[in-house]
């Protein structure tokens, strides 16, 4: 029997096995092989302390937080990493550029946990669901983390490599006899031959990390190349490698009195070499690795955009036979939900008991102390914009000058309405006429979208112009066309989180919105960021500053940007924002002057005194993050188990927001909607999503599970899959006939 090891014989061991597994995985977090050895150090020196029962998933997650904790630190990307970046390659100098420094320098372009989430599941092999914990986040967050990751790499090869090849394995594809042969020709000085063996545009690199001479640049085209290799080995002698293997593929090793060089050598199966990296820089040492480098990693075919290769749901992609295979179990199923007697309710994004619970402490405030930090008695009239206290700290949370931001009351919904309603009775500050006397008036509705934004630009008469959502915001396509027209005065936006998709719009797409021509010279873009800070991980999302790209662009008065408390602390009974250019808020303030006489301070002070300062508000939405992220989990697996197998839906997976976005058969979603009904499961109206609440597909629906408790979620979405593969069947069935 085997002696019983001591707990330092077993950290040995565990040393011994995951070593290197661990390096690798927290240097392709990194990028930086010394603090990757360091990090794997203290991870396995906690490990003695913690004694885990299961040590080798353990050091995997406390591993991969502390690289996420190097890899977090600006400071650190700045001065540790080895010798500089390797430089932009332009249009036509690389076929395929999967080269692993590049690779390196890319991956510290996305945030940390997009880095990590790609390492963990692409590189390490684990699932979405397996990294979730390790990264205190939802597998549908990890997935969308893998799939931005994944189009960051993915454009870099597209806009530099060959359509016809691109998406292919780079170094591993290279046939190791080639190598040998191209090492020959250089050991032997036959560097004519060398040259005519690779690529016309191959680009060499050295990376010496300012240990040892080197060439500052890339090398790029076969001249040049032979040109600087003759006059190295004329200098140095010729080089005796010997061929080698990393996890990335395979190279040369040249060994001398001083030190080791590689070289490696890029491109693809059958065809040239196009990169060649000359490797002396000791802090990047990838022949160590036994994890996979990212480098050389990529097998997929990295030309399609991942919503492509997801295709939207077609009627030829349903499991028709499974379906009506399973049409008696199903029809059971709904029999029995039927009898269930249920009363649930998935209708509207309300914070939950135990969410507003988080903000119980505010009915106390402010007591009795109700001046302001200036000095201001909060219980008089006066101070019609607000605060400045608290103008000041949601300045700060938006990125935007407290100058450009009013304090309201409770309702930013409140505020849109006023903003609508008075350019259609007066005009706003740019418009030549009141809306009211126009010949028409045209609103952009991105769509899926939000309902209540649909019903006050209809309420006045709008005519709704829709556009699609895409992965990255509006169709700017669409956009920009209908913009065009000199009836078209503005469009809805939720810029982070989109309600219902959960989208972010991208910087690039703000920015495009803040630039586009308009014919309107009084269009507005209502930006309401409803859930700027309503993330369901512990990373919050980038806050765009349109104003200023607006005022960059010419267009200063293009943005209304909204924001407030309702889904932070006590819903109606919070704290609402509006920003905007000096001119906006002028235009309002006159108005909003003979309106009322000021908003309702004591709250705004009470909201002050509760949050304290902006990361105050960061700390409570972390706690609403922590009771809705399971809920969204539990949903997301529900339609997975359920549905996916069929393929009759689709749905988002959002990182943020109260929404998740089902898109079904064509000609379903109002049966569904009314098949949970007569079952007791409340859904949000078929259409509402749309403008008039017209959805021409009849295909969407909005899911809420922020109310429920997770128990009554599960009924709920069980019974929601029932629905939805029943109301399938009748369609299938009656298309047949």
């Amino acid at each position: 029997m085997e002696p019983r090891r001591t707990p330092e014989q077993e950290v040995e061991r565990l040393y011994r096995t995951h070593f290197r597994r661990l390096t690798a995985l927290a240097y392709n977090i990194i990028g930086q092989w010394q603090s990757a050895e360091d990090v794997t150090e203290e991870a396995l020196s906690r490990l003695l302390v913690q004694a885990p029962e299961k040590p080798a998933a353990w050091l995997t997650t406390v591993t991969t937080r502390l690289a996420l904790d190097v890899a977090r630190s600006a400071a650190h990307q700045r001065t540790e990493y080895v010798g500089q970046w390797l430089p932009e390659i332009t249009a036509g100098e690389l076929q395929h550029p999967d080269i692993d420094l590049a690779v390196t320098r890319l991956l510290q372009l996305l945030p940390p946990l997009d880095r990590a989430a790609l390492v963990l599941v692409d590189v390490a092999g684990y699932s979405a669901a397996e990294s979730a914990p390790v990264l205190r986040s939802t597998p549908a967050a990890v997935r969308k983390r893998l799939s931005r990751a994944r189009e960051l790499l993915r454009s870099h090869q597209g806009n530099h490599g060959d359509p016809e090849n691109s998406g292919t394995a780079s170094i591993s594809e290279l046939d190791p006899k080639h190598v040998e042969e191209l090492s020959h020709l250089l050991a032997t000085g036959e560097l004519r031959q060398f040259v005519f063996a690779i690529s016309e545009g191959a680009v060499l690199w050295v990376d010496s990390g300012g240990t040892a001479s080197a060439a500052r640049n890339p090398i790029v085209g076969r001249d040049k190349i032979y040109r600087f290799l003759a006059g190295l080995f004329s200098k140095y002698g010729y080089p005796q490698f010997r061929i080698a293997t990393h996890t990335a593929g395979v190279m040369l090793v040249a060994e001398s009195a001083d030190m080791e060089r590689w070289v490696i050598f890029e491109g693809t199966a059958g065809s040239a070499v196009t990169g060649i990296q000359v490797q002396q820089n000791a802090a990047k040492r990838i022949e160590h690795l036994t994890a996979p480098c990212l480098a050389g990693h990529y097998a997929w075919d990295l030309t399609k955009n991942p919503r492509e290769a997801d295709a939207p749901m077609q009627r030829e992609n349903i499991n028709t036979e499974q379906l009506l295979a399973d049409k008696a179990e199903i029809t059971a199923a709904y029999e029995e939900l039927q009898g269930a007697g249920l009363n649930l309710d998935l209708t509207r994004g309300k914070p939950s008991s135990e969410q507003l619970d988080f903000s119980t402490e505010l009915l106390s405030l402010p007591g009795d102390n109700f001046i302001s930090p200036s000095g201001l008695d909060v219980r008089n009239y006066g101070v019609l914009n607000g605060l400045s206290e608290l103008r000041s700290l949601w300045g700060n949370l938006l990125g935007i000058p407290a100058d450009q931001v009013i304090a309201g009351d409770a309702s930013s919904l409140n505020i849109m309405f006023d903003l609508i309603s008075w350019s259609y009775t007066f005009g706003n500050n740019d418009s030549p006429m009141p809306w009211s006397v126009e010949e028409e008036v045209k609103w952009i509705c991105p769509v899926p979208g939000y309902d209540r934004h649909h019903s006050i630009t209809e309420l006045f008469g709008c005519e709704m112009l829709t556009v699609p959502m895409t992965s990255t915001g509006p169709d700017m396509d669409a956009v920009r066309e209908l913009a065009k027209d000199p009836a078209v005065k503005g469009m809805w936006t939720v810029p982070i989180f989109a309600n219902p998709t959960g989208v972010t719009i991208t910087r690039e797409v703000a920015q495009q919105l803040a630039e586009m021509e308009t014919g309107a010279p009084d269009f507005r873009i209502v930006w309401d960021n409803a859930y700027a800070v309503h993330t369901l991980t512990d990373e919050f999302p980038e806050v765009i500053n349109v104003l200023e790209l607006a005022e960059q662009a010419g267009n200063p008065n293009r943005f209304w940007f909204m924001s407030s408390t309702s889904k932070i602390t006590l819903a109606g009974a919070g704290v609402a924002f509006f920003a905007s250019s000096k001119a906006n808020l002028d235009w309002y303030g006159k108005i909003a002057n003979i309106r009322g006489i000021g908003p309702n301070k004591v709250n705004q002070l009470a909201h002050l005194q509760f949050f304290g300062d902006d990361e105050g508000v960061r700390a409570i939405m972390r706690k609403h993050a922590g009771s809705l992220a399971p809920k969204f989990t539990r949903v997301i697996e529900i339609l997975r188990r359920r549905l996916s197998q069929y393929n009759v839906a689709e749905w988002t997976e959002p990182e943020g927001g109260y929404f998740i976005s089902v898109d079904l058969l064509a000609g379903t979603a109002s049966r569904v909607v009314e098949l949970a009904k007569e079952a007791g499961v409340s859904l949000t109206a078929a259409g509402a999503t749309f403008p008039l609440k017209q959805d021409p597909q009849d295909s969407n629906l909005r899911l809420a599970p922020s109310m429920p408790t997770i128990d009554q979620l599960e009924v709920a979405m069980n019974g929601f899959a029932t629905c939805v593969l029943l109301a399938a069947i009748e369609k299938l069935e009656s298309d047949a006939s």
